[in-house]
């Protein structure tokens, strides 16, 4: 239908680690290459893109990547749900109705996204003139509605909204999108300018150097800080073991019964400025599974982090180490025996 070509508009400061790392989401503010906790804004026309930041990501959706499009709901399957759960199901907040044993189906699903977007947020007014100020909101408000969580269930990666010159998205799995090339942009309004740029023209390819240091350079701006005073954050030591007494590990290993119970992850800080934190995420067969963060009280500090490992959860295993800015410095892996 369309190539899989999107734009991402977003800030010199975020720049650097998304092409470095790509996107992640993250609660609900932007550190890093993180977006914003309800999803990863995309749109295929530059002026919208342009919006959101005065940088802009050429992003490519991987290939499958199952999004959920606008289209006329069927009225029998509206009336079918005020039936089974009562006229609220058609309220952006439906799942408030829906007991916990019930599943919509996806049929069900994609006629209930179709039907908020029509009556809620506003689908029917959408013009070039109206659609200025107000668009990009009802993708966030689409969001909040938590039809996302359903949509998860059914394959969907993304919902969003096309027509003609402007498809947009919401993606709420940011794995699907890979930032290909950075791009700064100029344009005959302000960028801020209710996400109205017009005439956007973008520049060549930024290269990945070049992006780091305009960064750095932000940052320390913001902050006040010179190029002594930026904190670094490493792991000299890390490793998997049974239990930690006295703040030494305790028979380590990177294979473990399924019987194990609790693993320990144990760390060695080296930071350049205290106190600061870490953080460990812990991963099974590559889904989050635990975040923990932890305090550095010192420039050298010993600290450790554990989860309850149920017989169940065998598999792969993997903790990734972040500094306070959202960086892996370090990630390893251990493994759960069904045995």
């Amino acid at each position: 239908m369309m190539d899989n070509i999107y734009y991402h508009g977003t800030s010199k400061r975020t720049i650097y680690s998304i092409m470095k790392e790509g996107f992640r989401l993250y609660k609900d503010y932007i550190i890093g290459g993180r977006i914003r906790g309800y999803g990863l804004y995309l749109s295929k026309t530059l002026n919208f893109a342009a919006g959101w930041g005065d940088m802009l990501v050429k992003c490519k959706l991987v290939d499958g990547t199952n999004i959920l499009w606008n289209e006329d709901y069927d009225p029998n399957v509206i009336a079918y749900l005020k039936r089974e759960f009562g006229r609220d199901i058609v309220k952006p907040d439906f799942h408030k109705v829906i007991p916990s044993n019930k599943h919509l189906t996806k049929k069900e699903l994609k006629n209930l996204f179709s039907y908020l977007l029509e009556k809620h947020f506003g689908r029917k007014s959408f013009t070039r003139k109206t659609r200025r100020g107000y668009t990009p909101a009802w993708l966030f408000q689409m969001y909040e509605t938590r039809i996302h969580e359903r949509l998860k269930r059914h394959g969907y990666d993304a919902f969003g909204y096309q027509e003609d010159d402007w498809p947009e998205v919401m993606l709420f799995n940011p794995s699907k999108a890979i930032p290909v090339s950075a791009h700064t942009f100029t344009s005959e309004t302000n960028p801020k300018d209710y996400w109205n740029p017009k005439n956007v023209n973008i520049s060549g390819v930024s290269m990945l150097k070049q992006l780091f240091v305009t960064t750095l350079l932000l940052i320390m701006l913001i902050s006040g800080l010179s190029a002594e005073d930026v904190s670094s954050v490493e792991v000299p030591e890390m490793v998997f073991c049974r239990k930690v007494i006295d703040r030494v590990p305790q028979e380590p290993d990177t294979v473990f019964s399924k019987a194990i119970g609790q693993v320990y992850c144990f760390t060695k800080v080296n930071a350049s400025n205290s106190p600061t934190e870490i953080t460990h995420i812990w991963y099974l067969n590559d889904k989050e599974k635990a975040r923990v963060t932890l305090d550095i009280g010192s420039k050298t500090w010993r600290t450790w982090s554990s989860k309850r490992i149920p017989e169940e959860w065998v598999g792969k295993w993997r903790v990734d180490v972040e500094d306070p800015s959202g960086k892996v410095i370090l990630s390893k892996t251990f493994s759960v025996d069904s045995n």
